[in-house]
């Protein structure tokens, strides 16, 4: 072998050696996306909460387990707002996720589903690049125990002024 070849030779062994070193970095960092992509599906997946992603056609992008269940849904591929609720509810949601892809602003609003309330956000998902948004995540809470107890305590708040009213007579 000539001092040319050893040294050709030698080059290659080189390279060989840093593209095992690359792909064991590759597979390392693979390895902790993969664990990281685990716990935030656990974590949306496990939530009492409804989380969805829509477009701005208001078609579901992505949809976590609790949606599904509260929609009476197997599957949400295909699907959009307006396939699982009234039209007049649909229009303020469209209306709603506009405004979001419009200003980029998260907004906040309660409303009521099946003798259920909501306290419903909607935030803008953006393109870390452009900064565009491209959709929209909604965090949906059951509140409907806070409402009966604000319910209550506005009865009986009355209830306290109209006796006090009787009284001063």
């Amino acid at each position: 072998m000539t001092l040319r070849e050893k040294n050709e030779y030698s080059d290659l062994e080189a390279a060989n050696q840093k593209l095992r070193q690359e792909i064991l970095e590759c597979k390392k960092i693979e390895q902790e996306l993969r664990k990281s992509e685990e716990k935030y599906r656990s974590f949306v997946e496990s939530t009492d909460d409804s989380i969805y992603m829509v477009d701005w056609d208001c078609n579901y992008l992505y949809v976590n387990p609790k949606h599904m269940s509260r929609l009476g849904i197997g599957n949400y591929h295909g699907r959009g707002y307006g396939d699982c609720h009234f039209s007049s509810e649909s229009d303020n949601f469209k209306q709603s996720v506009r405004r979001v892809y419009e200003t980029g602003k998260t907004e906040q609003h309660e409303h009521e589903y099946r003798g259920k309330w909501f306290l419903r956000s909607l935030s803008p998902l953006k393109n870390p690049e452009t900064k565009k948004v491209v959709a929209v995540t909604v965090l949906s809470t059951d509140i409907t125990a806070r409402k009966k107890a604000e319910e209550i305590h506005n009865e009986n708040e009355d209830s306290l002024l109209r006796t006090d009213q009787n009284l001063s007579l």
